[in-house]
């Protein structure tokens, strides 16, 4: 998928019929999550992240659902169209605001549960982005410390000197940051460095064929070794296997994620599950 920032550019050095072939696709699905916004199809799920070593949920990270006669889509299906479409940082004010209104609430039923948010390449490099986290913390001041951001590697790389500036700037407003899709591209480790990046987040590719795969294996220890030397936290996503889960342990991962554990789930529920299995 082209970067966000490049697609019009893209688009106009493509031939005339495949350019406006393009567009009209773009519109139509444009058209079609406006409408679906509107029409409150969108919600968030929670999947729980549980620390290694003893099994406590720590937190939670918020997956866009949509909801349709036909069933439930998944996130990343989702993101990826509306990324394509140009309406990715609309959907992900939308997210970033829905996960803001969960933690105020869960915040004053008495407790506080931390929420990760996807933040997408396209809102990430958007003007208005930084916008959005002030109106935020102007209404809830205390936000900073109950949301993360999660940018993917890739993000950082290709948007370039304006992601070291964006990131001194979420430090100052107080918001930690996960590299989230960790090992699928070739990160500077100076913008790992940058004050509010406090965790690494393995891609689920490379830990679903992590046991089988030597190339793979080596990646997520050598990423697992890269976060511990930053001193920085490490998580794995996707865990579906106790053989992953034994070998990320062994590793020294801290937190992981996955259907090994628990799935996403409704606000409701997850907060079921933060009384029963969060910290005491």
């Amino acid at each position: 998928m082209a970067f966000p920032c490049q697609t019009a550019e893209a688009t106009a050095a493509a031939p005339p019929a495949e350019a406006a072939h393009r567009v009209t696709a773009i519109h139509a699905t444009f058209d079609a999550y406006r409408r679906a916004l509107e029409g409150d199809e969108f919600t968030l799920h929670y999947q729980p992240r549980v620390r290694l070593a003893d099994g406590e949920v720590t937190g939670f990270e918020a997956l866009l659902r949509r909801i349709r006669d036909a069933g439930s889509e998944g996130t990343a299906a989702l993101v990826e169209q509306a990324e394509k479409s140009a309406f990715g940082p609309r959907l992900g004010e939308w997210i970033l605001r829905t996960a803001a209104r969960q933690s105020l609430a869960w915040r004053q039923s008495g407790v506080s549960v931390p929420i990760a948010v996807n933040i997408s390449p396209s809102q990430f490099c958007d003007p208005g982005f930084l916008r959005v986290l002030g109106d935020l913390i102007a209404s809830d001041p205390a936000l900073p410390a109950h949301l993360e951001l999660e940018l993917a590697e890739a993000a950082l790389t290709l948007y370039g000197d304006g992601a070291t500036q964006t990131l001194r700037e979420l430090a100052a407003m107080g918001f930690g940051v996960q590299v989230d899709q960790f090992g699928t591209a070739a990160s500077s480790l100076h913008r790992l460095g940058q004050g509010p990046v406090r965790a690494l987040k393995i891609d689920r590719s490379l830990v679903l064929a992590a046991p089988a795969d030597a190339e793979a294996g080596r990646i997520v220890r050598a990423s697992v070794a890269l976060a511990l030397a930053m001193e920085l936290k490490v998580i794995a996503v996707g865990v579906e296997t106790a053989e992953q889960y034994r070998l990320l342990q062994s590793w020294g991962c801290h937190e992981a994620q996955g259907y090994l554990f628990m799935p996403p789930m409704a606000p409701a529920k997850a907060l079921q599950v933060w009384h029963g299995h969060g910290p005491g």
